[in-house]
């Protein structure tokens, strides 16, 4: 009774939170973000992402203590494989992400992370070595390493410059929310198969959590498989205007002309020259929206916020 009373409030408090932002002039949340199909895509992909990583990195812990007799101290250090692997691989993730555009990273993210997880579900057993289990971990913190710059990109590039705040603010959230879904849905099952009397009883109930994880992320990868396809330069963020001299590429306009950024050392540099990959566009090609999920998105054209005011 407890329970659906609970559940029953979260609900009637999220229709409030709905209907509120609907009518507020300026809301917290824009519920039209979710109409974006690059924007709905990528947070359904992440709720299944990390629904199934954390909810899978919270068992594995337990099954390291009590499955194979480490210390606390001992399974995070055996973790290690797992937590280590974005932080060596994220930055990989990012300039891969600017190379080939972030739905070829978030799907093989996710596909790595669905590989991990069912490697760690078909591994373990009561007397299963520590070594054996590695691979699994390897392969889910690689692929939770590809998978979380391209999603910001993603996020990011589905909204206006002014509204990038709201839209990692919703990211945020959205990750947050799967965390508690996650544990909780992977735990449900693990207690409904297994339990903590023993290492047989423990293994019965973290097998089946450890398929039902590798299939969210599996659901997380089809989800994926929506996003637009586009090339990668596209969706490749501008150079940034400073010390570096960088030229700045802008949106195509009617003035068949190629703006240069304003730093004194690209002048003297290009001389006013625009780079090889320059080409002018007529009128017809002039657009105000530069965002990648603009329908009309000129192919080649990668748009910062001040280039986007001259389009």
């Amino acid at each position: 009774t407890g329970q659906v009373a609970t559940a029953a409030v979260g609900l009637l408090a999220l229709f409030g939170f709905v209907a509120w932002e609907l009518r507020a002039p300026t809301p917290m949340l824009p519920l039209r973000f979710f109409g974006n199909r690059v924007f709905a895509v990528a947070g359904a992909a992440a709720l299944m992402m990390y629904a199934a990583l954390f909810g899978a990195l919270f068992l594995v812990t337990q099954f390291l203590q009590i499955g194979l007799g480490a210390s606390p101290v001992q399974a995070g250090l055996r973790t290690l494989p797992m937590a280590v692997m974005p932080m060596v691989l994220a930055p990989v993730g990012g300039r891969l992400s600017d190379r080939f555009g972030f739905r070829p990273l978030m799907i093989s993210g996710l596909a790595l992370v669905a590989v991990g997880l069912a490697w760690l579900a078909a591994t373990a057993s009561p007397h299963v070595h520590y070594a054996a289990l590695v691979p699994g971990q390897v392969l889910t913190g690689a692929g939770s390493a590809l998978f979380f710059a391209p999603l910001a990109a993603a996020v990011l590039s589905s909204v206006t410059a002014d509204e990038q705040g709201k839209a990692s603010g919703a990211a945020a959230a959205i990750r947050e929310v799967a965390v508690v879904v996650g544990v909780t849905v992977l735990g449900s099952v693990f207690t409904h198969r297994g339990g903590l009397g023993s290492r047989t009883a423990f293994v019965a109930g973290f097998v089946p959590a450890m398929w039902l994880a590798a299939g969210l992320a599996v659901v997380g990868l089809a989800a994926a498989l929506a996003l637009p396809r586009a090339p990668a330069r596209t969706y490749r963020a501008a150079p940034q205007v400073g010390r570096s001299g960088a030229w700045r590429r802008i949106c195509w306009n009617a003035a068949k002309s190629y703006t240069p950024s304003l730093s004194r050392s690209s002048s003297a540099r290009q001389g006013g020259a625009a780079p090889p990959w320059f080409r002018a566009k007529p009128a017809s090609a002039r657009r105000v929206s530069c965002g990648p999920s603009s329908p009309n998105y000129p192919t080649g054209c990668a748009c910062s916020p001040e280039a986007a005011k001259t389009c």
